[in-house]
């Protein structure tokens, strides 16, 4: 079960000696944390959990920027630490600070889980989960890899800043709000560059619409094919084309580089809102590209100043296109209005 410690239990977090009282795990089971040399220990609690104290006590290189977990060794356990581990001391805020102030931690959500695209949604096989995220040190929950954005908004939720003490740095972590806390007399420093609205839109290719050309070796494809919003073909909101450069490797395969645009809500000789993104496909040879992965950076309407992540993948007879972007806090477009006609987003944050 999974708990979420109030403001005044964040307070307490903030040294080993009141932490462990509130630890899961008796005395003697996690009683020194053990790390890689060139490591120091980071405290790091982006969920508000409590539990023991290896779920919150990290060891951190400040050379690599790579967070790991550590070692516990304990009275009551046989377990040792490994040779040459240290027993770590604490960062120090200019080796790991997640924040300085509250406005260095924002709110998100994402499924954690699997994703499966299809039938106009996108299914998660997982659970939609909130979490306080660093400016500094943003925190992913699935890894390596990206997760979903979902919603609701987490509008009971506060992202906080745990100050640290001496010269150690912040944490970013969640409490509840409520009726009795009088949050709104507390100064809202205004945050710079942190990504507060985002969206993602779901579109469908068919293979029968799409429009190939190719160069004379077969290592240059542009694609071009009307957008719909769902799998009944009644509706063309927009296109979508592509220009896939493939490349053999000197092992005997091919790596693919992709430029791609999403453009929906035509008005007077043009898209209204427009993408591009750059990145990678997938190929195994002249003429066959069948998904890609690129990165956004701008665009116009609902794009303008956003970020994020273009996927391309496709089935026997259609392809999924799913655009999820971020807004800077400093922009002024706002993602989500009403009467977007070809608003197909499945979440808001």
């Amino acid at each position: 079960m999974k708990f979420i410690i109030t403001s005044f239990a964040i307070i307490a977090t903030l040294s080993h000696s009141i932490h462990m009282a509130q630890a899961a795990l008796p005395p003697g089971y996690e009683d020194q944390l053990y790390c890689p040399p060139d490591n120091c220990e980071i405290y790091t609690n982006p969920f508000g959990y409590v539990g023991a104290l290896s779920s919150f006590y990290k060891c951190y290189n400040p050379s690599t920027g790579k967070t790991t977990d550590g070692v516990w060794t304990g009275s009551l356990t046989n377990v040792t630490a490994p040779e040459g581990w240290i027993e770590p001391e604490q960062c120090t805020a200019e080796e790991y600070s997640e924040c300085n102030t509250d406005a260095d931690c924002s709110i998100e959500s994402s499924y954690i889980g699997g994703r499966e695209v299809g039938n106009n949604i996108v299914t998660i096989n997982g659970s939609c989960e909130c979490y306080a995220s660093s400016y500094y040190h943003p925190f992913n929950p699935c890894g390596n890899d990206e997760c979903p954005m979902c919603g609701p908004a987490c509008e009971d939720m506060v992202a906080t800043c745990i100050v640290g003490t001496g010269d150690t740095g912040g944490t970013c972590t969640l409490t509840y709000s409520s009726d009795d806390d009088d949050i709104s007399e507390a100064p809202t420093p205004a945050p710079t560059n942190k990504k507060i609205d985002c969206r993602s839109d779901y579109y469908v290719q068919f293979f029968d619409d799409v429009v190939y050309t190719y160069s004379d070796d077969g290592l240059t494809v542009k694609t071009w094919s009307p957008l719909y919003d769902d799998f009944d073909k009644k509706v063309v909101i927009g296109e979508y084309s592509s220009v896939d450069t493939i490349i053999p490797t000197s092992k005997g395969g091919y790596t693919c580089q992709q430029s791609s645009f999403v453009g929906t809500q035509f008005e007077s000789g043009w898209y209204a809102n427009q993408v591009n993104a750059f990145g990678i496909c997938s190929s195994t040879g002249p003429k066959s590209v069948w998904e890609g992965d690129a990165a956004v950076s701008g665009g116009l309407g609902r794009y303008k100043d956003s970020t994020g992540m273009l996927r391309w993948q496709c089935s026997s007879k259609s392809c999924d296109i799913v655009v999820e972007t971020c807004v800077p806090v400093n922009s002024s477009v706002q993602l989500y209005d009403e009467g977007d006609d070809d608003d197909v987003a499945y979440a808001m944050m």
